[in-house]
C-alpha cells in the first residue's frame, strides 16, 4: 500500500461518497456516521499553523484508533472487502500524517534542523548558496539541498544560477512548483493553473509576499499538495498539469504542450 505521509485524510464529503453504499446496514452506517463528523471537525482545525499541530496529530490518531478498533470488531470483520479496504487506507493515512506532522513539528523546534531556517531569507540563502556547511559529510550542491533537508526527502532539484535569476523551466516538478508559488515566482491562478510572474524572486525575499510569513513545510499543509481536495485538478505553469486522487493518494504530474512553447509530454508519478 503505496501512500504518501504528506498527504491529509481524505474529506468528509469524499468519505461519505466513498462509503454510501454500505449506509443502509445499521453497525456500518453507524461506523461511518462517526469517522464522517471527526473528518469534519478536524478539517476544521487549521492546518498551515504549528501551534494547531499537536491538536492535528491528536485527532489523527483517535481517527486512526477507532478504524481500526471498529476493523477488529465482529461487525468490522464481516463487513465487505471494500469497505474494509477503504476503512484500512484511512487508518493508515491518518498514522502516516500523524507521523509526518510530528517530523516537521520537530524539524522546526530549536533542537530540529529547520530551526535555523525559520526565516525565510536565511532558509532562501541556504539553498541557492554555492558555499554551506557540510551536510552529513557531503558538500551538497545548490539545488539539491532542500530534498536532503526535507523530513520527507521529496525529490526536488534546482538550478540556481549565480545572479539568482529564475527561469520558468527551474520548476519542473511537483516540489518546484510548490516553492515556486511560496517565493512568489509563480502565481496561481483560480484553482487549477498559475503563472511564471516573477524570475527575481529569489533576490527579494521579504515579508512582503504574504506565503513568506510561514515556514515553507508549514505553509504546504494548505496546499493542494498536501491536501489534495476533492480529485483537484492544477494545471501549473506553461501547461503542467498535477491532479490528486484522494482515493489512491496518487499525486501525477504530466506535461502537454504549451500554446507558446512545445514541450515534450511526459508522464511522471510521485506516489511516495
Amino acid at each position: 500500500m503505496a501512500q504518501q505521509p504528506w498527504r491529509d485524510v481524505c474529506s468528509d464529503a469524499l468519505w461519505v461518497s466513498t462509503m454510501r453504499i454500505h449506509k443502509r446496514v445499521g453497525p456500518l452506517n453507524i461506523f461511518i456516521d462517526a469517522v464522517t463528523a471527526d473528518l469534519k471537525i478536524y478539517h476544521r482545525v487549521e492546518k498551515a499553523d504549528m501551534s494547531f499541530f499537536r491538536i492535528r496529530t491528536n485527532r489523527l490518531r483517535a481517527i486512526e484508533s477507532k478504524v481500526k478498533l471498529f476493523l477488529a470488531s465482529k461487525d468490522g470483520l464481516k463487513a465487505p472487502a471494500d469497505f474494509r479496504r477503504h476503512s484500512e487506507f484511512l487508518q493508515h493515512q491518518a498514522k502516516l500524517k500523524a507521523e509526518y506532522l510530528d517530523k516537521i513539528y520537530a524539524f522546526y523546534q530549536p533542537q530540529g534542523a529547520g530551526y535555523q531556517y525559520l526565516d525565510p531569507a536565511a532558509f532562501i540563502n541556504f539553498l541557492k548558496s554555492p558555499h554551506v556547511a557540510p551536510m552529513g559529510g557531503a558538500r551538497l550542491q545548490p539545488g539539491t539541498r532542500m530534498e536532503a533537508l526535507d523530513p520527507a526527502h521529496r525529490s526536488f532539484e534546482m538550478h540556481f544560477e549565480s545572479n539568482g535569476i529564475l527561469n520558468y523551466r527551474d520548476f519542473a516538478g511537483p516540489m518546484e512548483f510548490v516553492f515556486g508559488e511560496w517565493i512568489g515566482a509563480l502565481a496561481k491562478q483560480g484553482k487549477a493553473a498559475a503563472t511564471f510572474v516573477n524570475a527575481n524572486a529569489l533576490n527579494n525575499v521579504s515579508n512582503s509576499h504574504l506565503a513568506l510569513n510561514t515556514p515553507f513545510f508549514v505553509w504546504m499543509e494548505n496546499h493542494h499538495f498536501c491536501v489534495g481536495q476533492d480529485c483537484e485538478e492544477y494545471l501549473g505553469v506553461n501547461g503542467n498539469d498535477f491532479q490528486t486522487r484522494e482515493l489512491n493518494q496518487s499525486y501525477t504530474c504530466h506535461t502537454v504542450p504549451s500554446k507558446k512553447r512545445a514541450l515534450s509530454k511526459r508522464l511522471m508519478k510521485f506516489i511516495g
